[in-house]
């Protein structure tokens, strides 16, 4: 029922098909900013369902590539690869035509995450640091499960301070900065929200300043 509804939804929005966007943007855009408010969660959702399968494509390429099979194939690279582009175009019509929602936020966070998938540091960093920013600042001042349609998004919907840096403690290790490393995974320690959290921030804290040498 809700995938009809979904479907239902894109259609009554006057969403085009995507061969129409990258022709007139502006009307899509206008399409997307005049049609309900649940349509934020119809763009939000696909990109989701596209970036679960990037990162499954990914997971089974990487296994496929440590073990020497197939090895020289780019079909499985191209798959993640398409898949994560086509999950990056929607989270970026949230970003777009948003000046501030929590759905623009939450596309934001996962579209950093992608963006590190695809190995495109500096636009990850980007959107990891403006989502950490406004993590930090901002307070819940309603239910986030009423967001959603059907309530399910409240993680993805408002990612708390500690989660974000940690994540963006991550993608500074990848990329060899131990010391902003070092700095967000402080950050997330200092932050966090349970137990769980609390030992992997320290965890990674602790590697982060073995990496830049400040064990002492």
């Amino acid at each position: 029922v809700f995938k009809n509804t979904l479907k239902d939804i894109i259609t009554n929005s006057g969403i085009e098909e995507r061969e129409e966007f990258f022709k007139d943007k502006d009307s899509y855009y206008a399409s997307l900013l005049t049609a309900d408010s649940i349509s934020h969660e119809v763009i939000f959702r696909l990109a989701r369902s596209y970036q679960v399968l990037a990162q499954n494509s990914y997971e089974d390429y990487s296994k496929k590539k440590h073990a020497q099979k197939n090895f020289g194939e780019v079909s499985d690279s191209q798959t993640y690869e398409e898949l994560a582009a086509k999950a990056i175009e929607n989270y970026s019509l949230l970003i777009t035509t948003q000046s501030y929602s929590p759905w623009r936020k939450a596309a934001l966070f996962q579209r950093g995450l992608l963006w590190k998938l695809l190995n495109n540091n500096e636009q990850a960093r980007e959107d990891l640091v403006e989502v950490s920013v406004s993590s930090l600042k901002e307070l819940p001042s309603f239910p986030w499960e009423e967001l959603s349609l059907k309530g399910d998004l409240q993680q993805e919907l408002h990612p708390s301070y500690s989660y974000v840096s940690f994540e963006l403690g991550k993608l500074y290790f990848d990329m060899g900065d131990y010391s902003l490393a070092t700095q967000s995974f402080l950050e997330a320690k200092e932050h966090s929200e349970d137990k769980q959290e609390f030992i992997k921030a320290k965890v990674a804290y602790a590697q982060a300043l073995v990496k830049d040498q400040r064990w002492v």
